[in-house]
């Protein structure tokens, strides 16, 4: 039996164990990345130009409706609140990042030990022989 045959056999099953590992322990809102989280709708929200128009106490009821404890905030608190979520990463980009850590876990260290596999390690052995 060919001995590269084998490798290819063991690779073959490593990287399929390795894919359904990660599918089975990754973090679940990693692997939801087409499902909108309370966060993205806040941002989506308060992105939006008909929603910045709006007086404060309108915009916490409109925020309310995501998340109830939006209508207990005081306006001094809601202030620096809507400060700070306009300078996050716009949620267009939070689904491309979240796809991207998933391509990332689930295709890069295979495609790494076949890399070391089929070109490094024989390149090193002839450099020795």
């Amino acid at each position: 039996m060919n001995y590269r045959r084998g490798f290819q056999r063991v690779y073959a099953v490593v990287t399929v164990v390795w894919v359904v590992s990660v599918l089975l322990f990754a973090p679940s809102e990693r692997l939801r990345f087409w499902k909108v989280d309370q966060i993205t709708q806040v941002q989506e929200l308060m992105s939006d130009p008909k929603f910045q128009e709006l007086d404060l106490s309108a915009q916490k009821a409109a925020l309310a409706e995501i998340d109830p404890r939006f209508a207990q905030l005081s306006d001094e608190a809601y202030l620096p609140f809507r400060e700070r979520m306009q300078a996050i990463v716009p949620p267009r980009y939070v689904r491309i990042k979240q796809l991207l850590w998933l391509m990332g876990v689930i295709v890069l260290p295979p495609a790494a030990v076949f890399v070391l596999f089929v070109y490094v390690v024989p390149w090193v052995y002839r450099g020795f022989s």
